[in-house]
This record gives structure tokens, C-alpha cells and sequence, in this order.
């Protein structure tokens, strides 16, 4: 038995110490940033998000002319702000789809991020329109897998350092 043990320990000790050397070497790639990778929405090539940038900005500034729709008390007022800043920005999407990339995985990535801006300019779209018929109407966005769509929309707006193209948030 006592021959057993020490084979034991002669296994085990070294089995111990390599786990917690791998352990360690693991969490020092996770914590050095070795192990970072951009995010999956970052575009290949920055032309489109220089170009998208100055686009969404005048838009944004267009839309500072009207109220935030939550602040417009009266339900039909608030329907008529959100359809006028919905033109903005359906008018700033039509300008982005001009400037979006032609092919490549670039190009797959932006239209995506355009049809979403879509949706959530249906969305706004369908809220204007209930509210003139029930002044306790929700503006509900669509959901893109568990999560609000506008919140990948915003990401990718992000990581690509487009912060002007980030939904509004002004319904």
C-alpha cells in the first residue's frame, strides 16, 4: 500500500503542477490581449465608415431641429415628429446604401447593418401610426435574435467608429 502511494505521488505531483502552469498561462493570454480579435462587424477596410461618418452627422444635426418625440406631450404632435425625423433618417439610410461597398465580405456586413436600419425605420414607422389611434400605444423595436435590434446596430456603429450612425434614441 505504502508503494501504491508514493506511485501516486510521483503521478500526481507533476500532473498538479503542469494543470496549474497551464492554468496560469491560460488566463495570461486571456488578461495580456494577446488573445484579442476584432469584433465581427469590424469592416476590412475603413472607406465606407470614413465615408458613412459625415453622412450620419448631418443627419443627427437635422434632426436637433425637432423635439425628442417623448417630449412632445400631445400623442398625433408626437406622431407627426417621429414621421418628420423618420424621413431624416430614412433619407441618411438611402445615403449610406450609395456609399456602401459593391462586394467582399465588407459589403455583406453593411448591407445588413442597412436592413436593419430599415426595420428599425418600419418600427418607427408602425409607432407613429398607432399612436394617432391610441395615444398609449408602445414604440416596440423588432428583436434580432434574444436582444433589441438597434443594440447590433449600434455595435457595429461603434466598432467602426462611426458614432453618429448610432440610433438616435429619440422616440
Amino acid at each position: 500500500m505504502t508503494r501504491r502511494r508514493t506511485h501516486l505521488s510521483r503521478v500526481a505531483k507533476p500532473a498538479l503542477i503542469l494543470l496549474v502552469l497551464a492554468l496560469g498561462a491560460m488566463w495570461f493570454y486571456a488578461f495580456s490581449g494577446l488573445a484579442r480579435r476584432d469584433h465581427v462587424d469590424k469592416l476590412d477596410d475603413s472607406t465606407f465608415a470614413a465615408d458613412a461618418e459625415p453622412v450620419c452627422a448631418a443627419a443627427l444635426t437635422e434632426l436637433r431641429r425637432y423635439p425628442p418625440s417623448y417630449e412632445t406631450p400631445v400623442p398625433a404632435e408626437r406622431a407627426e415628429v417621429i414621421d418628420a425625423t423618420t424621413s431624416v433618417l430614412g433619407t441618411m439610410v438611402s445615403e449610406l446604401r450609395s456609399l456602401a461597398p459593391a462586394s467582399g465580405s465588407d459589403a455583406a456586413i453593411v448591407s445588413a447593418w442597412l436592413d436593419d436600419w430599415q426595420t428599425y425605420l418600419e418600427d418607427r414607422s408602425a409607432y407613429a401610426e398607432e399612436l394617432r389611434g391610441d395615444p398609449d400605444a408602445a414604440f416596440l423595436v423588432t428583436m434580432k435574435g434574444n436582444r433589441q435590434i438597434t443594440v447590433p446596430m449600434d455595435k457595429f456603429a461603434e466598432v467602426n467608429a462611426m458614432r453618429s450612425c448610432q440610433t438616435p434614441g429619440d422616440v
